[in-house]
């Protein structure tokens, strides 16, 4: 009967749609979920002419060869007009010259500075500069708190001696925008791994996103359980970091920061764009499991047989 077919054409069209709408909700959940707890990592290598952080854990023993040293006076030091690299004559002095030849004079430095420490390192061709913003109040009488407010400093005779700089905290590399007088990230990338549901057997996670960073961007690892704030307020999440100057001509650092393993997203702010947000999807962590990606394809392989067969009868 017409009517019976009309039923059954209509009741068959409202149940693709209603398991549709399903599959649609059980992604959109899925990423949801994903988003909140799927663990994984972030890698970001990138050439920078700043980055700024707070250690969370104490930077112990970094050696400064030829440095250049800027460090808060003594109270009865007598004051100084001049403000050579940067460092105010009034409040601080430099390394002394050891002879009426030299400027400034240099020293090798053994820096020590405890956790909470917040620093600023900087660079531009000839000279590499860490500033010293803060320490804690309990390390108020320290060597480390008479650098608050100077610097150890490198210039073009020592930045080849800089080494790898190993520190742990929360970190973000570029400028921002209102930092006019230093660079932001002139290039690099990033990388994001974690579990794939292959991981059940064979225990390995797996590259699941990439991508460039442009030039003038500043990035950092938002965290969701951070006291600390980067560019707009956001929390910050600790961050591993390595830095090097592989090239004294131009002074810039080379950045490579890894995340803590977690639901772990990147920010990434252009200058006077809205911030973007970058992290793997669901959909990455299907596409990169190896099993799941063979066992779709052959049967993707054998629906298309299947058709063809079909079509010849």
């Amino acid at each position: 009967m017409p009517g019976n077919k009309q039923k059954r054409s209509g009741a068959t069209w409202h149940g693709k749609a209603i398991a549709l709408a399903a599959i649609v909700l059980a992604a959109i959940l899925s990423d949801l979920l994903y988003d909140r707890l799927g663990q994984r990592s972030a890698v970001v290598e990138a050439s920078a002419g700043s980055l700024r952080l707070d250690l969370t854990r104490e930077l112990n023993g970094k050696f400064f060869e030829n440095a250049i040293v800027c460090r808060r006076q003594e109270d009865d030091a007598p004051i100084q007009h001049d403000a050579l690299y940067g460092c105010s004559g009034r409040t601080h002095m430099l390394t002394p010259p050891r002879n009426t030849d030299e400027q400034v004079g240099r020293e090798n430095v053994n820096l020590t500075l405890p956790a909470g420490t917040s620093i600023l390192l900087s660079a531009r061709p000839g000279l590499v500069r860490l500033s010293v913003i803060s320490v804690p109040d309990a390390y108020a009488d320290s060597d480390a708190a008479r650098l608050v407010g100077g610097a150890i400093i490198l210039d073009e005779s020592a930045i080849p001696a800089f080494g790898t700089l190993t520190m742990t905290g929360r970190a973000v590399i570029g400028a921002g925008q209102s930092q006019t007088d230093l660079l932001a990230v002139t290039q690099g990338g990033y990388q994001f791994s974690g579990w794939t549901p292959t991981a059940l057997l064979d225990g390995q996670w797996r590259m699941l996103r990439n991508g460039a960073l442009l030039s003038g961007s500043t990035v950092y690892f938002p965290g969701r359980d951070s006291d600390a704030e980067g560019p707009f307020g956001q929390p910050v999440a600790q961050t591993r970091l390595t830095v090097s100057v592989p090239d004294p001509a131009t002074s810039l650092l080379q950045v490579t920061a890894i995340s803590a393993e977690g639901p772990m997203a990147l920010k990434i702010f252009y200058f006077s764009t809205e911030p973007l947000t970058v992290r793997p999807s669901i959909t990455d962590v299907l596409l990169a499991d190896p099993i799941l990606t063979f066992l779709a394809t052959l049967i993707l392989g054998l629906i298309a047989i299947y058709e063809f067969l079909r079509s010849r009868d």
